[in-house]
């Protein structure tokens, strides 16, 4: 086996062409970061209190991982990626091969989870301004 080969085993090492691996990895966590902020938010009345959202967050992670695991890995995280790399360098693997492809998983977690937490903000939980009606307007006709 090539090193290559052998580093495939610690990290997510994507075979589909890199488009399609980033297009996965920015997908699965926009929809997680999507399902998280929405759950926990405080606007959410719904939820608070109840035991439901680590269920729902944790059905998400498995069917994210279940659409884009054969594409991509499924990372998710920058986190989950730099960790099993830096064991791979310290362990002999030479930088070329243990931060292969590093750029395109920690760069799509980033605008995914980044876009999740602005869709959840700007739509999903949407306030009207007050202020740029030019008073205390309170919702009455």
């Amino acid at each position: 086996m090539d090193g290559l080969q052998t580093a495939k085993t610690m990290a997510c090492y994507s075979s589909a062409p890199a488009l399609t691996a980033f297009l996965a990895e920015a997908f699965g966590t926009f929809a997680l970061a999507f399902v998280v902020f929405a759950l926990t938010s405080d606007q959410n009345k719904q939820a608070q209190g109840l035991f439901i959202p680590p269920i729902i967050i944790g059905s998400a992670v498995a069917l994210i991982i279940a659409v884009i695991g054969p594409l991509s890995g499924a990372s998710l995280n920058p986190a989950r990626e730099l960790g099993p790399r830096l064991i791979l360098k310290l362990f002999g693997w030479s930088s070329a091969v243990a931060f292969k492809q590093l750029g395109l998983y920690a760069g799509a977690a980033v605008l995914g989870a980044v876009s999740g937490g602005f869709v959840v903000d700007k739509f999903l939980y949407a306030k009207e301004d007050n202020d740029n009606l030019g008073g205390s307007y309170d919702g009455r006709p």
